[in-house]
């Protein structure tokens, strides 16, 4: 708990700029149906699940990271 407030928890890849938006959207959903407000990030960290190879000899090998992102968050109540 931070300031009386549960503390929870996204976790979701983040290779691309969609899944970041996405984690965003879930949040903002969790937070509307917990108390009608707006997600705190208080801590976000990228984790390396390691590597995605493809390709083959006469294509060629592509090496991409992938990565995980792990969110801490509170629902804020809105303010009038």
């Amino acid at each position: 708990m931070v300031n009386n407030k549960e503390v929870y928890t996204y976790q979701g890849r983040s290779n691309f700029a969609h899944q970041i938006s996405e984690a965003d959207r879930k949040m903002k959903e969790h937070c509307k149906k917990v108390n009608g407000g707006n997600p705190v990030i208080l801590e976000r960290n990228n984790q390396s699940l390691g590597y995605v190879v493809t390709g083959n000899a006469s294509t060629g090998i592509n090496a991409a990271g992938n990565q995980n992102q792990v969110i801490q968050f509170i629902c804020q109540e809105q303010t009038r």
